[in-house]
């Protein structure tokens, strides 16, 4: 294994981690009934964060792989707010879904501004 394969390889690790830490935290703030931020919308804040920063972290890593990592990051939001539809104590919010998609678009925004020559087609 090169080692350019071994950082691709590292760097999809890493946000699969990511992914794990923050399906976790989304887990345990719904068990506990709490979380970092406390106050009217701070749930919003943090979707958008939570899914803001692996986008950005992602795209900056693997910038031709943008578009599947903002399309692999919307389905998992819009699964995990189908899914509450089963879970006791929890129910789906279109405004969490909503909050996913612009911590998207600001990760995304953020990378392609770091790395702009990145995302040109060769």
């Amino acid at each position: 294994m090169g080692l350019s394969t071994a950082i691709i390889t590292a760097a999809r690790l890493g946000l699969l981690a990511g992914l794990c830490v923050i399906a976790l935290y989304f887990w345990q703030a719904g068990v506990n009934g709490h979380g970092l931020l406390r106050g009217p919308y701070s749930d919003k804040l943090l979707h958008a964060v939570a899914f803001g920063v692996p986008a950005f972290v992602g795209t900056l890593v693997l910038p031709r792989l943008w578009r599947a990592i903002a399309g692999g990051l919307f389905v998992v939001g819009a699964v995990s707010e189908v899914a509450q539809f089963w879970q006791p104590g929890r129910e789906p919010d279109i405004l969490d879904l909503d909050a996913n998609v612009a911590g998207i678009s600001l990760g995304l925004t953020f990378a392609f501004a770091l790395r702009p020559h990145a995302f040109v087609s060769r």
